[in-house]
């Protein structure tokens, strides 16, 4: 049996970006990954360890009303957004920005990464 790493890149959104659009390739290997027991595992400590982006602002020492002012929003605007599975990368951008930190996206091109940052709009 191979190790999990050596069938899911390091980043297994790389799937995605190495077939195209690449959603039906992806699930269909983490379904067939998680039918066996020991990926399965791996799997989910996997995802464990995944950021999100409530753990992103907390370890920025900030609360939902902190980034709810300096966006000028209302919290409840700043939780629907950090439950948001697919938000615009432009709001994402500036939640970034207000924690501190820049939106940098990786694409890759017939094995060629190429690095595009988004620049806040505030």
């Amino acid at each position: 049996m191979k190790p999990l790493n050596e069938i899911i890149p390091a980043n297994p959104l790389d799937i995605a970006v190495e077939s195209g659009d690449g959603t039906t390739e992806t699930l269909a290997l983490f379904k067939q990954l998680r039918q066996d027991p020991q990926y399965a595992a791996e799997l989910d400590q996997a995802a464990a360890n995944l950021a999100t982006l409530q753990d992103l602002r907390r370890a920025a020492g900030m609360t939902q009303e902190d980034v709810a002012e300096k966006l000028e929003k209302k919290q409840e605007t700043i939780l629907a957004f950090e439950r948001n599975p697919n938000p615009k990368l432009n709001s994402l951008a500036d939640y970034i920005s207000e924690l501190g930190g820049q939106l940098v996206v990786l694409a890759v091109f017939d094995g060629k990464t190429e690095q595009l940052t988004f620049q806040p709009k505030i």
